[in-house]
């Protein structure tokens, strides 16, 4: 058979690694599983050879890192949110000629001429904006959210497809900017391979937990610590528990930033010292581990585009408390405990009631969530986002 003609797909990895939490693992996790797919394919989409060429941050570029020799790797110097991406990144790109530019955030320069499609993750800082979610001085504060509307704004409407990662944001998409069905696609994130649940013994555990100066029963949450995500609400429930039975630990695994600052000040303040321990990020190894070893994992967030640490966690084999919130009830379904988001007893009720659950209820609950963790797969993000590339190579 022939080969019609020969394909070059860009792709935004400027976001890749752990240093940008859930982005980073988007990024990482989607890139490597599309070239495990396209190795299968043969590098073929519609029977026409296809190339990738990566856009690396170039401080965040690893030499360990190896992708395929059909990857083009360019290194540059091009910060998120920075004039330098919108005028610059954007000449890169088209100098490259690509027939397709994947973005995986929404931060597409302004003046790009190559099509593209964009993953919108959330519309989070449309509805949760001032004073509350910034440090910044409120004039550049503004200054900067306006920014935002604009790219953003003109990525919506300017790309050929839209990614989400959820039912929730794409109806977000629909309401907000009368977004056509068509254009979107929901494409489900996945779970990395290290926190599936092959093996459940405890090896190590007492090594890690020493390291992180955690005693049993312990509960965990990981993520940012904007304010959006109501860890407020979750320290709130913590000191209630602990005025009466001052016996339960928190580990909340956040990188540290003004937000991790502004939490740490919190936890002071609350008096939750002893209780609350915060060491900035943690690998995913050390997580895994911390994952089987606590009582369960929380997630207060007041909304969220698609909650992957939640789904890590159940794959782990742990249980997860949740709030009724965003697209978390979508994603977790059957597999987590859920409570109304703004309720500090309710979150207390359920993390007391995890905490004494019979050994046949601990593992009803940590059952229900490792199958609902199985449904979500990179290979099957990667596929169907093959798929819309395929769709729109197919028209150039």
């Amino acid at each position: 058979m022939s080969i019609n003609r020969y394909y070059k797909i860009g792709i935004d990895c400027r976001f890749w690694g752990i240093i940008h939490t859930g982005l980073g693992r988007y990024t990482k996790e989607l890139i490597l599983a599309i070239i495990k797919v396209l190795e299968k394919e043969n590098w073929k989409i519609n029977n026409s050879l296809v190339s990738l060429t990566l856009f690396f941050q170039k401080e965040n570029w690893q030499n360990d890192i190896y992708l395929s020799n059909k990857c083009k790797i360019i290194k540059i110097e091009a910060p998120h949110y920075s004039l330098k991406e919108q005028l610059k990144f954007g000449r890169i790109i088209d100098q490259e000629k690509l027939d397709l530019v994947h973005f995986t955030h929404f931060n597409v320069p302004f003046f790009l001429k190559t099509p593209f499609v964009v993953t919108i993750h959330d519309l989070i800082k449309h509805f949760f904006r001032g004073q509350s979610v910034t440090t910044r001085f409120l004039p550049i504060y503004w200054l900067k959210y306006w920014g935002y509307r604009i790219v953003i704004d003109k990525a919506i409407k300017k790309s050929k497809y839209i990614f989400t990662p959820s039912k929730f944001v794409a109806n977000q998409l629909k309401d907000y900017y009368s977004t056509s069905t068509a254009k979107i696609r929901v494409t489900y994130e996945g779970v990395a391979d290290v926190y599936k649940n092959n093996n459940r013994t405890a090896t190590g555990a007492d090594e890690v937990l020493n390291r992180y100066q955690l005693k049993r029963p312990f509960f965990i949450y990981t993520g940012n610590a904007y304010s959006f995500k109501n860890l407020t609400t979750l320290l709130k429930a913590i000191k209630a528990i602990n005025h009466k039975t001052q016996k339960i630990t928190l580990l909340i695994a956040c990188g540290r930033s003004i937000f991790w600052e502004r939490l740490s000040r919190q936890v002071k303040e609350y008096n939750l010292e002893k209780m609350v321990v915060l060491p900035g990020l943690v690998s995913d190894n050390d997580l895994r581990i911390l994952y089987r070893q606590a009582v369960a994992f929380v997630n207060p967030s007041l909304m969220e585009g698609f909650g992957l640490p939640g789904l890590e966690a159940m794959a782990s084999g742990c249980p997860v408390i949740a709030a009724k919130a965003g697209s978390l009830p979508e994603i977790y379904a059957e597999g987590a405990i859920f409570f109304e988001a703004q309720n500090i007893l309710e979150l207390a009720q359920k993390i007391m009631e995890t905490l004494h659950l019979s050994p046949a209820g601990r593992k009803r609950l940590i059952d229900n969530g490792i199958k609902q963790a199985q449904k979500y797969s990179w290979e099957k993000t990667a596929r169907e986002t093959i798929l819309v590339y395929k769709k729109i190579l197919m028209k150039n």
